[in-house]
């Protein structure tokens, strides 16, 4: 079998493509540093990049259509989403409740403008961290199976770059970086 027939997720250079996805997404992420305290924001920005970009690899090698992408995109917001956005309602900080699953798809739809509302630090708001978690997984899994999948893996950029005005838009004036 030659390597030009595998799937481009299990050929080196789709991993390449992950791994620069990742760099673009976490570039865009830093953003968020001036709207928390602390890095705390980290854990849930990274834990959603990591899962979307696990989750468009696993479906790209395994052929699954965009729905059952979809899908399992939604599960792992709800499973991932305690322990990474809302461990304080979650079981030992880890086990989702049904706060959690009612924080969760509550703040998919509100914690938006309360990152618009609330004067930064926003640490304050342990349903804030929802923002950057969704954020990263959507961007991750729609980037990295672009990356895998698109004939022209170049669209990859699009929703990264889209995350990135997000970023922009939610944030503060201050710059991560001067």
């Amino acid at each position: 079998m030659s390597g030009q027939s595998r799937p481009r997720a299990v050929r080196r250079d789709g991993l390449i493509d992950l791994g620069a996805v990742l760099v673009l997404l976490a570039t865009a992420l830093a953003g968020f540093a001036p709207s928390f305290a602390g890095l705390g924001y980290v854990r849930a920005a990274a834990g959603g990049a990591l899962l979307g970009l696990g989750l468009a690899w696993f479906g790209a090698s395994r052929a699954w259509p965009l729905l059952t992408t979809a899908a399992a995109t939604i599960v792992g917001y709800v499973v991932a989403g305690g322990p990474l956005a809302v461990p304080g309602s979650a079981i030992a900080g880890v086990i989702p409740t049904l706060e959690t699953l009612r924080q969760l798809l509550l703040g998919a739809v509100t914690s938006w403008k309360g990152m618009l509302t609330v004067s930064p630090p926003v640490d304050a708001f342990p349903e804030l961290m929802v923002v950057p978690f969704l954020a990263s997984l959507v961007a991750a899994v729609v980037s990295g199976s672009l990356a895998l999948r698109a004939r022209r893996p170049a669209w990859a950029l699009v929703p990264s770059g889209v995350l990135l005005v997000g970023v922009i838009l939610l944030g503060t004036a201050q710059p991560v970086w001067p």
